[in-house]
């Protein structure tokens, strides 16, 4: 999903505070002052360099503190996007990377490339019986996160290295994560 690009006119946000409170306001509908306040200080707190984070990331933490996603789901969402649906069922047919690629597997939420491959699996006798189950009953039980929104047009996702690069946050902060 791509969303303009930022009016050339407008001037970046120039404080994490505005960002959070002007740029995602749209981000925070429904919540309350308090929840909002809370929002900004746990991003603040966590914040230590390089780029602020992304619309996705203020979102699923403002989704968390309203209650509408649990933890849980957005542990599995991490988990699950770091590893690719085809590399899971590829690695099933690796003894040492078994067990994590059937438990990769389960938190996903069902749908259609999940349910083909894991019966391909199974049929290929990468999967047995209790594997399968696991898998399906792990995924029929996952809700899938809410889709993201898009970017208001006066308000259009930040640049990728704003307000500093990583390569800049590293240099400046020797506790930079590498």
């Amino acid at each position: 999903m791509s969303t303009p690009e930022p009016d050339t006119d407008r001037p970046l946000p120039d404080s994490l505070e505005t960002y959070l409170r002007v740029w995602c306001a749209d981000l925070m509908v429904g919540m309350g002052p308090r929840e909002r306040q809370h929002l900004v200080q746990a991003v603040h707190d966590v914040y230590r360099g390089g780029p602020w984070p992304s619309r996705l990331m203020v979102q699923r933490q403002a989704e968390l503190l309203s209650g509408r996603i649990a933890l849980a789901q957005l542990r599995d969402d991490a988990i699950t996007r770091h590893h690719r649906l085809t590399d899971d069922l590829l690695l099933l047919s690796v003894p040492a990377e078994h067990p994590g690629a059937v438990d990769r597997l389960s938190r996903r939420p069902a749908d259609r490339a999940l349910l083909d491959g894991v019966d391909l699996a199974h049929r290929q006798g990468h999967l047995d019986d209790a594997e399968l189950r696991t898998v399906l009953e792990g995924a029929a039980a996952r809700t899938p996160l809410p889709d993201p929104v898009p970017a208001p047009p006066e308000f259009p996702d930040l640049p990728p290295d704003h307000p500093e690069s990583w390569a800049r946050w590293q240099d400046r902060d020797p506790d930079a994560p590498r």
